[in-house]
């Protein structure tokens, strides 16, 4: 039986990779639209993502957010893969405004009444400037049915990062808005990937979540 065509199958597969270990990670900052860039130890995960995409995965689309981190992320996966690397802003991360690139413990120094808001996650609040919650749930969801229904039939790799991550989690499972306090959270890891298949009437199947067994060498190199 040969091999099916690009756009033939019957359902579309998002492979999500969250970008390698960012500088900000590492110090304690806040990523959110900030310009932090891979560690090296970042750009070994994001070489040990590709390598696992173009030995097992074969995605035919690679689209990434636009953010630093996660471009060289897609960098490394297009140079594995041969894929044309695409950008979509609607990938990023949320953006927590005035407290983007700033360190948590300078944050919660300086304005401890609203650390506190933040890390208790208050209802409502966000940080000056930043996108509220709804606001990045409405984006990335929407970012998910376009790449969804402009790629149908195909296997298309997305690079986004942590939160956002967790949003299109909420959007495929249909959780709602993270803002209305749900009982469930996933945070996936740097260059992990996810699996997630969309059927004919938007029915979705996850296939794995926060699968980072490509990256036993690469941090721990005693495995």
């Amino acid at each position: 039986m040969s091999a099916m065509s690009p756009g033939s199958r019957s359902h579309t597969e998002l492979i999500v990779v969250r970008h390698g270990q960012s500088r900000g990670n590492v110090e304690g900052r806040f990523g959110g639209h900030g310009p932090t860039p891979l560690t090296p130890h970042g750009r070994l995960q994001a070489a040990a993502a590709g390598r696992r995409l173009a030995a097992e995965l074969a995605p035919e689309v690679l689209i990434s957010s636009d953010l630093p981190r996660a471009l060289e992320t897609a960098r490394a996966i297009a140079e594995a893969t041969g894929l044309e690397l695409g950008t979509d802003p609607g990938l990023r991360e949320r953006s927590v405004g005035d407290w983007d690139d700033q360190l948590f413990k300078e944050i919660a120094e300086r304005y401890p009444d609203d650390w506190r808001r933040m890390t208790e996650r208050e209802h409502g609040f966000s940080p000056p400037g930043a996108e509220t919650i709804d606001a990045v749930f409405a984006r990335v969801g929407a970012t998910v049915d376009r790449l969804v229904e402009a790629h149908a039939g195909q296997r298309v790799a997305v690079v986004s990062h942590g939160i956002a991550i967790f949003h299109m989690f909420a959007h495929i499972c249909g959780l709602g808005s993270p803002a209305g306090d749900l009982p469930v959270f996933a945070l996936v890891d740097n260059a992990s990937v996810s699996r997630f298949r969309c059927y004919p009437g938007g029915r979705w199947r996850i296939v794995s979540l926060n699968d980072v067994g490509h990256l036993a060498g690469v941090n721990d190199p005693t495995e």
